[in-house]
């Protein structure tokens, strides 16, 4: 079976941990969290603390970023 590119894509985030660190250490922007390639599309009036809380886990502790 071929995957696509969007597979390879999510595949190689699986398979990296420091790009998983690195994609969790961007999003502390809040400006990136609230943007159409963060959050932004799935809220009406993003909550910065709210939407820190959501990812706070995911800095802080390794086991998160490989679940």
């Amino acid at each position: 079976m071929d995957t696509t590119g969007a597979e390879k894509r999510i595949l190689l985030v699986e398979d990296d941990e420091a790009l998983r660190e690195s994609l969790a250490e961007q999003l502390r922007l809040r400006a990136l969290r609230h943007s159409p390639l963060g959050y932004g599309l799935l809220m009406t009036r993003p909550d910065p603390h709210l939407t820190d809380s959501w990812l706070a886990p995911a800095r802080r502790d390794v086991r998160i970023r490989l679940d």
